[in-house]
């Protein structure tokens, strides 16, 4: 098991390698105004998906948490 997950790790950090060097751009980052100083595209990439994630979890976490008509019944038992 230690093996296959070491394999799939070295797996994984291949494709990052190749993403980032497939995409070391540099672009300008601008939003509502506010200029950052220019970035790498994978750089950008990556902080987006990781914020995406991170909001997805937020989402889910408070979705599940919302009091549910459900609740009172098990509450009973």
């Amino acid at each position: 098991m230690a093996t296959f997950k070491f394999i799939s790790f070295l797996v994984i950090l291949a494709i990052v390698a190749g993403f980032v060097y497939g995409n070391a751009t540099v672009v300008p980052v601008k939003f509502f105004g506010w200029e950052m100083a220019s970035m790498s595209l994978s750089l950008l990439l990556l902080a987006v998906l990781f914020v995406g994630i991170i909001v997805g979890w937020s989402y889910s976490f408070w979705t599940f948490r919302k009091k549910d008509a459900r609740d009172e019944d098990l509450k009973a038992l």
